[in-house]
């Protein structure tokens, strides 16, 4: 982070850790996810090159595809604990 703060670069961060995701067929929320998280929020929240956190982006992703994992998208981004 701090060669692409030297670089003028600004990051937005992946929430999910791979085997955190939500899913598009059977999502869930899980206190390990909220954990998950919390400490890549808590993490890159210090520094000031971090444009933004994004959960999600391949989830709902083709015309009529259900919308089932939409509200578990929604919580994921109000995991902030500070």
């Amino acid at each position: 982070m701090a060669a692409f703060d030297a670089a003028g670069i600004y990051a937005l961060i992946d929430l999910d850790t791979f085997n955190t995701t939500v899913t598009q067929t059977e999502p869930m929320w899980t206190q390990a996810q909220f954990q998950a998280y919390a400490h890549v929020m808590d993490t890159f929240s210090k520094y000031d090159n971090v444009a933004g956190f994004y959960i999600g982006n391949e989830i709902i992703n083709s015309a009529g595809a259900p919308t089932l994992a939409a509200p578990y998208i929604k919580v994921c981004i109000g995991v902030s604990r500070k």
